[in-house]
């Protein structure tokens, strides 16, 4: 059966079809629209060339996932009898089979809700008399003393993370691309500091799916300052964490109101991104509570499959693509927890410290409502070094700005390992953070080491905690069972788990290793897991070791 509920000014109520609406008047005049299928669609994954870029079929095939009907366009015809109705079409979600609509008429909310293709309809914006500013992140306004080298006064956030080890052997981020969903990017064009990218064509202007238009320039400088920490460069004063790394740039969140509908001009921004094949996507964005208070989200919601957001996300990260999102701003509040889409499955999410790694107070918290470890890793976002709307180096507080600056750092490695997938990518970050052993629900897995997060990447060795691999996992890929086969030269127990891609522990047990022989140990019991890549990961006294294996 279905059921919406539509929020007015006046409450008596009418029934059209299955659907309860409160219809004498009403203030909401725009819909998120669910529909039943893509029966009839004159798509095919056959031809996913007519949906799909080059670079985006590449990138599947690289990281062996499947074009299927989550990635066909929403059926046309569909959309064709929605708009027969007087119903103007805003956009549309092939992850989530959606439209977003606007109706002034009730009339034709009626219409809508009794056409056979329609499954739930969801109130997502109403018009304000007087919209509440929402607040933005807190900025110093005070100049800075900047450090006699390349990066300035971003040398510390820098040092914090080991980028320089990328930089120095000139990752940085060539050749990746990273579409930043923002709530505006006014003054970029004419900040010297991005001048670099302009005149080499590595800023695409994506959207602004607010207005529906392509003025990304119009609104908000929140998207200018959170690009400036992944792409800003000026001689002496300030260096990104990603200065050569291609960027996309879309508007989806609307700073004068705060309302659900700004979570799907994310999605199709990210679906957008998608078919344009980025490799990365960073959201510096977050959503708990709306001005109308019967659609707050409750922690509850943030169990990574609620919220319209997480699960755009979601299927962000199941097409390859390495979702980095800020934890949120809400750890000194009420609220406490992370926001969405931070809770979503296989997303990096990213709390906030100082150069000093102590946690910002507002870093919102994990873990995720079903228990996953949120955060997942921590980076500068308290007093982080940034360029702001005049082209002026400051400093910043939010997670808004910590998210950015990891993103750019795993453009970087990307680079520097670009046959890993991005559940591969995910996972070496994770690996190469400071409480990756003992992960907790402040700093998640810890402040990455991108240095460690190389030598992961290539296998290369060269940190005491990282050993050459002694353990052999096989078959590999693997069905139904995973044999291991290791030598020891005295007798110990290890752990081992295996894990997958977004770091939920599916198979857990201690293995007793005699001495000087091979000991074996057989995984039974995983033949229903899904496809896709897990982590063998065995935990000694002493050292860790990671197999990447793949489950057909």
């Amino acid at each position: 059966m279905k059921k919406t509920a539509f929020l007015i000014v006046l409450f008596s109520t009418v029934l059209f079809s299955d659907f309860l609406i409160y219809a004498q008047t009403y203030r909401y005049t725009r819909y998120w629209v669910e529909l039943k299928d893509k029966k009839g669609t004159p798509y095919s994954i056959e031809d996913a060339n007519s949906f799909l870029s080059q670079k985006a079929l590449i990138r599947r095939g690289k990281a062996g996932i499947p074009i299927d009907s989550s990635d066909l366009p929403v059926n046309p015809a569909y959309i064709q009898q929605v708009a027969q109705l007087g119903i103007e079409v805003l956009g549309s979600s092939k992850w989530l089979n959606s439209l977003i609509v606007e109706i002034n008429d009730s009339t034709q909310l009626s219409a809508l809700s009794n056409e056979s293709f329609v499954t739930d309809i969801k109130p997502v914006y109403r018009i304000e008399e007087e919209d509440i500013p929402r607040p933005v992140a807190v900025r110093e306004k005070k100049s800075l003393v900047f450090a006699h080298n390349t990066y300035g006064a971003a040398d510390a956030q820098m040092e914090l993370v080991n980028g320089k080890y990328l930089h120095d052997k000139s990752y940085t981020g060539k050749g990746k691309t990273i579409a930043v969903l923002d709530a505006g990017f006014s003054g970029t064009p004419e900040i010297s500091a991005f001048s670099d990218l302009y005149a080499n064509n590595r800023i695409l202007e994506g959207g602004d799916l607010v207005k529906n238009s392509p003025d990304i320039y119009a609104k908000s400088t929140h998207g200018t300052l959170v690009l400036s920490v992944m792409g800003g460069k000026i001689d002496s004063q300030f260096t990104g964490a990603a200065p050569d790394a291609n960027y996309v740039l879309f508007r989806t969140e609307n700073t004068d109101s705060e309302y659900p509908i700004e979570e799907h001009f994310w999605i199709l921004a990210a679906e957008k991104a998608d078919s344009m094949g980025v490799d990365i996507i960073n959201s510096s964005l977050g959503y708990s509570t709306f001005q109308d208070t019967t659609l707050n989200y409750s922690y509850s919601d943030m169990d990574g499959q609620t919220t319209a957001i997480t699960r755009g996300a979601t299927m962000a990260a199941k097409k390859g693509i390495l979702v980095v999102t800020s934890a949120g701003n809400s750890g000194s509040s009420d609220w406490y927890y992370i926001t969405a889409p931070a809770d979503a499955d296989g997303v990096l999410t990213v709390g906030a410290v100082n150069t000093a790694g102590d946690l910002a107070p507002f870093s919102s918290r994990g873990p995720s409502y079903d228990g996953r470890i949120k955060p997942d890793v921590v980076g500068v976002g308290w007093n982080t070094a940034l360029i702001d709307q005049n082209g002026d180096v400051r400093k910043g507080n939010g997670t808004s700005f910590s998210a950015p600056h990891i993103a750019g750092m795993a453009a970087c490695l990307w680079q520097a390992a670009p046959d890993l997938s991005s559940a591969e990518m995910l996972e070496v970050i994770r690996q190469s953070s400071d409480r990756y052993h003992n992960p907790d629900n402040d700093y998640g897995y810890g402040i990455p080491n991108f240095g460690k997060a190389y030598l992961l990447a290539l296998n290369e060795g060269g940190n005491e905690n990282i050993k050459a691999l002694e353990a052999n996992v096989f078959p590999n890929p693997f069905t139904d069972h995973l044999n291991l086969l290791m030598k020891v030269e005295e007798a110990e127990t290890v752990k081992v788990q295996l894990v997958d891609y977004i770091g939920r522990i599916v198979f857990e047990n201690d293995w007793q290793l005699e001495a000087g022989v091979y000991s074996e140990m057989r995984m039974n019991g995983i033949q229903t897991l899904h496809r896709g890549v897990y982590f063998v990961r065995i935990q000694r006294e002493d050292s860790w070791e990671v197999v990447k294996v793949l489950k057909l």
